[in-house]
């Protein structure tokens, strides 16, 4: 392996995270196109003996806050009421936080 791709591969690896709603900004588009390569890369994540389950959901404009609020609407049916955190209720609902830098 030439050192360019080893060092991509390691810097990929080595800044990969798990994103959460707190973490979308709100009011910024993302462009169709950059969604159509996330969906094209995503099929190709390691799956159990080969099954590839896909099955992607994209939502835009009034479908993300009707989608967050439906994720509210679970949480609170699932959820003892006794173990309800406030804190996990306003970031299901808020989404806002400054970019990564």
């Amino acid at each position: 392996m030439d050192i360019l791709k080893k060092e991509s591969l390691k810097n990929i690896i080595l800044n990969r995270h798990s994103t959460y709603n707190k973490e979308f900004i709100t009011g910024k588009k993302i462009d169709d196109d950059v969604i159509k390569e996330i969906l094209e890369l995503a099929v190709w994540a390691p799956t159990h003996k080969l099954t590839q389950p896909w099955h992607f959901v994209v939502f835009a404009n009034q479908g993300v806050s009707t989608f967050f609020m439906k994720q509210k609407e679970i949480y609170l049916q699932i959820t003892l009421r006794e173990r309800v955190s406030a804190i996990k209720l306003e970031n299901t609902t808020t989404r806002q936080r400054k970019p990564r830098m």
